[in-house]
């Protein structure tokens, strides 16, 4: 009853900054991509839904880590201060040491695969 993911991570000398393209291929196919390069703007490319652009090209007018990373801050401080419980902390998109671990394996593999 699970669906299979399967996460490619490489680094390319070529690129100066990251790219990245995500594809959901069931039935249908959902494509997202986008990147930077260092010292521009976040650049996503239309969504393409089975071969077909579904919105427009997004240039975020703040760096969108910024904007996470902000916001992560502010759901531990409310944690901190006895604001909200949590449960109510992890569902806001808090990590959990589970998911931190996610992460910490996709960065060994990009520091890895030089």
């Amino acid at each position: 009853g699970g669906t299979e993911i399967c996460v490619v991570c490489k680094k390319d000398d070529s690129i100066n900054g990251i790219k990245h393209r995500v594809s959901v291929i069931g039935a249908d196919e959902l494509v997202l991509s986008g990147g930077f390069t260092i010292g521009s703007n976040w650049h996503y490319l239309p969504i393409m839904f089975n071969g077909s652009p579904v919105s427009g090209e997004h240039w975020p007018e703040e760096d969108p880590w910024y904007t996470a990373n902000r916001n992560s801050l502010g759901c531990i401080l409310r944690f901190f201060a006895h604001e909200q419980s949590m449960d109510d902390t992890l569902k806001a998109g808090a990590f959990s040491l589970q998911k931190a671990m996610i992460v910490e394996k996709i960065l060994n593999c990009l520091k890895n695969s030089r």
